[in-house]
This record gives C-alpha cells, structure tokens and sequence, in this order.
C-alpha cells in the first residue's frame, strides 16, 4: 500500500518587509506535493497564460480579480464555473476574493490544481511556541 507523503511549507502574504502599510499574514500549509512541484506548476500557468499571480490584489485595499481575468481564465478552462469560483465571492460579475484565505484557496484550487490535477492541501496550526529562553540570545553571533 503506498503512502502519500504530507508536506508542511510556509508563505507571508502581504508585507512581509514591513516597508509599506506594514499588514501581513504568516500562512501553514500541508500539502501532498512537493514545494518544488507547486512552484514548478505556478510557473508554468505564468508562462502560458502571460498572467503573473503577483499582479492579483497587489495594490493597497485591491482584493478583486479582475473580470477580464475571470474571462480569458475561464476561456483558458481554469474556471468552469463564473458563479462558483473557489475563493472567489461574485456579486453581479464583480469578483473578489474572499479575504487572504480566497486568494490562497484560488491559487490552490484554480491554477495548481489544474497542472496537478491530484494536488490536495490545507490550512495546518502547527504555529510553532516562542522558547522565550532562547529567543534573542547569540546577538554577537552574527557580526559582520
């Protein structure tokens, strides 16, 4: 019997830099593929489609995908559904994402799962504990 291995991985979404509005959010994640193999499948959607996921509620307060997007996404067979996109919330043909945890579950189940068609994942709460004993020491460890 073959045993599928779980993967556990980690992003930030929005500032991770704190050099703009400051606001982020730490996601965990298991997944049954590989970091590599999911990179390696957003990848290949930027380069066929010419579409870059970063471009998607980039800027400040923007968290809408743009209608146009949905067309060709859905013309390009990512979306085969308008009205029932995963993350999406669609109010007469206004499309926006269901706060951070839609974009995640966009990205996810639209475009990585149309390259991995068996890729399964979910939100983890293996958020580590602080060992506040530990937490700060070493300064002069890391000297130029």
């Amino acid at each position: 019997m073959a045993t599928t291995k779980t993967y556990r991985m980690n992003f930030t979404l929005g500032d991770p830099g704190g050099d703009g509005h400051g606001m982020k959010e730490d996601y965990h994640i298991t997944a049954n593929h590989s970091v590599k193999e999911i990179e390696a499948a957003v990848k290949q959607f930027e380069t066929e489609t010419k579409f870059k996921i970063s471009n998607w509620a980039e800027d400040y307060e923007d968290n809408s995908l743009p209608a146009e997007d949905v067309n060709d996404l859905a013309e390009l067979g990512f979306i085969t559904d308008k009205e029932n996109i995963p993350g999406i919330d669609n109010w007469d043909d206004d499309y926006t994402f269901d706060g951070a945890n839609g974009y995640v579950t966009f990205i996810f189940n639209v475009i990585v799962k149309h390259y991995i068609p068996d890729f399964e994942w979910g939100f983890t709460a293996f958020r580590e504990q602080t060992l506040d004993c530990m937490d700060g020491n070493g300064y002069g460890l890391f000297c130029l």
